[in-house]
């Protein structure tokens, strides 16, 4: 049996999915991208180091493979081992990781680049690619209304496909111009009253039209008219496993025209409501993320300031906490330590733990703030009404 494909049994029903149609959209790749301008190459360069992703299992299934393979190639014994690579999750702006120093590189989504060439990344792999499909079970209960369904959906891709050509053509040159135009099966051809003319009407892929028109022109065609398909249908038996037409290439730009308005109102959105909730959230979390560091070292390491029963009840220590390496003999530091917890050296580290934690703060500060807006709406609606009576009485 092939690879992820299991051998039949006589008599047994079939179990699991096979692909019914390629729907030509959603096509991205999940790579792995690094900073223009670092010194990190090739992906085995960021074995051991940071990266930051929202596709955590990928991600990590990813970095244990290449570092099999390094461990290989040193000549080390295939055991399995913990993975050294440190995945950290994300969401978000995870292209943003690189530059705030969370990350040394990230893996992330990729579908025109544009967003990856903006954050100053370039991609050196890619983990895998996915593309939009049709799926369906080898088994389906309803094998009828999956076939129903397929063919709408197949009409739907070969209307957006293609459009119809009608022209007329004389009847001496009706070799030629078929040849140009063969249509699907065959092309359409309808007698003229006028003696030695006919009509021909074919389905033309839409990126070819303009040359074909150009072509037929050349052939004699006369009054070429194309207009658009709606819908179409063909046979269920013509569908079956990826039938979408060989021919055929993604029309990109056209599906990106004819979705452009709900697109444009999306980005507006984003741009104008939900990027600078998003930011504000953010900022507000790191904000909190650092009060409460400061206070935790001031209140850790200072030991001429011991705080009040206040600050004690709303501080707890950590069990692990991240600023311990922060700190005088005994309190977490190395040995032979004597400076003041202010070092530093270590600042740029403690920002890179503030911003993380304040990427997972993020959610909850946006929860309250959702919550605050509703509560102060609320009140401010009573007020008005209270004093909107008040007036009327």
């Amino acid at each position: 049996a092939e690879s992820g494909k299991s051998t039949p049994v006589e008599g047994a029903q079939p179990k699991g999915c096979e692909q019914v149609l390629d729907l030509d959209f959603g096509a991205c790749k999940l790579q792995v991208q690094v900073p223009v301008n670092g010194k990190y190459r090739t992906p085995a360069d960021l074995i051991g180091k940071n990266i930051g992703t929202s596709f955590v299992s990928l991600a990590a299934e990813y970095f244990a493979k290449l570092e099999a393979e390094a461990d290989a190639a040193s000549g080390e014994a295939a055991e399995p081992k913990p993975l050294r690579t440190k995945i950290i999750e994300l969401s978000g702006s995870v292209e943003a990781a690189c530059a705030l120093g969370v990350a040394d590189g990230i893996v992330d989504l990729v579908e025109s680049g544009e967003t990856m060439k903006a954050a100053g990344l370039e991609a050196i792999d890619t983990v895998v690619s996915t593309k939009a499909i049709l799926i369906k079970s080898k088994n389906p209960s309803n094998k009828a209304l999956v076939d129903l369904i397929a063919s709408r959906i197949q009409g739907v891709i070969s209307a957006k496909q293609y459009v119809l050509c009608q022209y007329n053509v004389e009847r001496k040159n009706l070799d030629a111009v078929t040849k140009v135009t063969p249509g699907r099966r065959a092309a359409t051809i309808n007698a003229l009253e006028e003696e030695g003319w006919v009509a021909v009407s074919s389905m033309v892929e839409k990126k070819r039209i303009a040359t074909v028109m150009d072509e037929l022109s050349s052939l004699g065609a006369e009054d070429i008219l194309v207009m658009g398909i709606l819908n179409t249908r063909r046979r269920l038996a013509q569908i079956g496993i990826m039938s979408a037409s060989p021919s055929s290439s993604p029309p990109t730009q056209q599906r990106r025209t004819v979705s452009s308005s709900p697109q444009q109102q999306e980005s507006s959105l984003s741009r104008l409501v939900i990027a600078p909730l998003t930011f504000l959230s953010f900022l507000l979390s790191l904000f909190l993320i650092d009060t409460y560091s400061t206070s935790s070292r001031r209140r850790d390491h200072a030991r001429h300031q011991a705080g009040g029963w206040l600050s004690t009840l709303l501080w707890r220590p950590k069990a692990e906490s991240p600023y311990a390496y922060v700190g005088s003999p005994g309190k977490g530091g190395t040995e032979g330590e004597s400076e003041e917890w202010v070092w530093h050296t270590k600042q740029r580290k403690m920002l890179r733990m503030e911003i993380v934690d304040a990427f997972e703060l993020r959610r909850w500060v946006m929860a309250a703030l959702g919550v605050m807006v509703v509560v102060l709406g609320g009140a401010g609606w009573w007020v008005g009404w209270w004093i909107w009576g008040w007036l009327q009485w």
